[in-house]
């Protein structure tokens, strides 16, 4: 089975696109998914603030621009196959 289950922004009726980071990190929390992002700069403050305001995160996975395709899809399997969710949850790991 294809361990992915991927949604975009825009996707779900109640992720529409525009959707600010803070109101994305309050969906992942509530739906307990993995927040992929290219977003390096503003979203590490964003996931702070969330984290104290008392909420979690099942985790945050930015992916740095050199990035290939193949390398990120790579990362991917590896977290899906390999990985515990414990391992990305309040967290910010880089891929690849």
């Amino acid at each position: 089975s294809f361990p992915f289950d991927v949604v975009r922004v825009g996707d779900p009726p109640d992720l529409p696109l525009g959707t600010v980071d803070p109101d994305i990190l309050l969906w992942a929390e509530r739906e307990g998914r993995i927040f992929v992002s290219l977003d390096k700069t503003t979203l590490p403050g964003h996931l702070a603030q969330h984290l104290q305001s008392g909420h979690h995160s099942p985790g945050i996975l930015i992916v740095v621009p050199s990035s290939t395709l193949a390398q990120v899809i790579d990362y991917l399997m590896h977290a899906a196959y390999a990985g515990q969710p414990i391992d990305y949850a309040d967290g910010i790991t880089f891929i690849p």
